[in-house]
């Protein structure tokens, strides 16, 4: 039996679409929302909340809310996907750094912790 090429599409987009992400990037999250740090983007200044609430969206838009935590920042959270600048992350007490730096310093600790 054929099976049509929209229903296929319908079923892969679902399948995606109902998917939970991967621990570690939500360990991730979790850790920019509670940083008390700003994230820089586009200029702009965001509180963890934000910052967060906004990773998650691009997050589910990219249509693979799975994605392993190196592909999360790799391809999600390191940069505007708009403008094409990095993000910062500005900590209090520390200096600013790209947001790459910053997430694989909290993806190692993550490790260090299992």
């Amino acid at each position: 039996m054929k099976v049509p090429l929209a229903a296929v599409l319908l079923a892969a987009a679902g399948a995606s679409a109902g998917q939970s992400p991967d621990p570690a990037v939500a360990a991730l999250l979790r850790a920019v929302e509670t940083s008390g740090c700003q994230m820089e983007r586009n200029g702009g200044l965001h509180d963890a909340r934000d910052a967060a609430e906004h990773l998650r969206m691009k997050l589910e838009r990219s249509g693979r809310p799975g994605m392993s935590a190196d592909l999360f920042i790799d391809r999600v959270a390191s940069g505007s996907s708009v403008s094409g600048k990095p993000y910062r992350v500005l900590c209090p007490g520390q200096p600013a750094v790209d947001s790459r730096v910053w997430l694989r310093a909290r993806l190692a600790e993550q490790g260090a912790s299992r």
